[in-house]
């Protein structure tokens, strides 16, 4: 793999690097190797480590969620009351043009809460496809239908785990008030076409909230998927 020198922003991109072999570098970037083997050992122990982490909490259960908040102050759309026989874990979806302004989401939190910060997160399908990672998302705070904090970037920088042709998508952002509603809107300007983006499971939390969902194959953890090895 080619490694730029300033490149490394999280620090799962540091471990996996740690996992690599150096071959050669210049000032710009270096040459690294990275074995499958080793790879696919390090996701099965950093999997086996979240998993791991559900056991021995006190656990709030609440329809098919377990949560650390016994309030279940977090909000889920699995969109099964969408008629689509596709879907990321179960059939529904959430469909529509990013060239139209797509709007994903636009709810606040039932509960209050002392977190000021946040995560909303949500499965896209098609990822694979080079245009789609181009796509920008923006996440607006509002109180009182006053903008007052409005966070752009690109769907390719928040891709936190890939799974086939889909890849979940995580954003953190900051509100003043944890009732204040936010919207959350996908579009691509440059995209002159009537190709629809096909979202999944989205999940709005505070950022220290984790939220559980249990499968018999894989454990689903603030909705990255954990498989039991």
């Amino acid at each position: 793999m080619v490694l730029g020198k300033d490149s490394l922003k999280s620090e799962y991109e540091k471990q996996i690097v740690r996992k690599s072999i150096f071959i050669s570098e210049s000032e710009k970037f270096s040459l690294r190797r990275l074995p499958f083997d080793s790879l696919l050992s390090h996701y099965k122990y950093y999997a086996q480590k979240k998993i791991d982490s559900h056991k021995g909490q006190s656990l709030y259960n609440k329809d098919s969620f377990q949560c650390n908040d016994s309030t279940h102050n977090y909000i889920v759309n699995d969109f099964s009351g969408h008629e689509s026989d596709t879907g990321f874990l179960s059939p529904g979806v959430l469909a529509g043009i990013p060239r139209n302004y797509f709007q994903i989401f636009n709810d606040s939190l039932k509960g209050s809460t002392n977190d000021s910060l946040f995560t909303f997160s949500f499965w896209i399908n098609g990822i694979r496809e080079d245009q789609q990672v181009k796509q920008v998302i923006a996440i607006e705070g509002s109180n009182e239908g006053k903008i007052y904090n409005v966070i752009y970037s690109t769907l390719e920088s928040n891709i936190k785990q890939l799974n086939g042709n889909w890849a979940l998508i995580e954003c953190n952002f900051k509100l003043k008030n944890s009732r204040d509603k936010i919207r959350v809107v996908l579009w691509d300007p440059k995209f002159d076409s009537d190709r629809k983006d096909v979202i999944d499971d989205v999940l709005f939390k505070p950022a220290l909230t984790y939220v559980y969902r249990i499968f018999p194959k894989f454990m689903v953890i603030n909705n990255c998927i954990y498989y039991y090895d």
